[in-house]
């Protein structure tokens, strides 16, 4: 029996602000990368979008925008050689939190299909509404998988909606 660990690394990608729009783009900050822990070959591994091991994205926009979440998912995570551990989302591995930072409270939706949000201010004043996106998923080992450190990349994007 061996053993490996693995985690995703975030990427964020903010598209430049559309024309015409006052105010500032939204802004997005990745706090915690997916990390499926020390895994057992042929033993899958599943972090809920609730759990300590999700990625979280903390979210930053116009009180009452409108925007689109959409992520760019791996298949596989890759290590040593060229070694490979496939990847599942599913149709709940996403929760979006409207107060930031609020894991208990979040929206299931599915990381596979883009996402619709409204930014809402929460009390804060004139201040940029604030919230969330966590991601959890699956990785699957092979039974015939090389022991080491397995990563890959999550990209998400964040866009206003007219």
């Amino acid at each position: 029996m061996w053993r490996t660990s693995g985690a995703l690394l975030m990427l964020l990608a903010l598209p430049a602000r559309a024309h015409g729009q006052a105010g500032q783009p939204p802004q997005v900050q990745g706090r915690r990368n997916l990390d499926f822990g020390v895994m057992v070959a042929g033993v899958p591994s599943v972090v809920a979008r609730t759990a300590g091991g999700a990625a979280q994205f903390d979210l930053r926009g116009r009180d009452g925008q409108r925007a689109l979440v959409t992520f760019t998912l791996p298949s596989e995570m890759l290590g040593p050689g060229g070694a490979a551990i496939p990847l599942a989302f599913g149709g709940a591995d996403a929760g979006y939190a409207e107060e930031q930072g609020n894991q208990a409270l979040q929206v299931a939706f599915d990381p596979r299909v883009p996402y619709t949000l409204t930014f809402r201010n929460r009390g804060t004043g004139n201040a940029p509404a604030r919230s969330s996106v966590y991601l959890g998923g699956r990785a699957a080992p092979p039974l015939s998988g090389v022991p080491g450190t397995y990563t890959a990349t999550i990209t998400l994007t964040l866009a206003y909606l007219p």
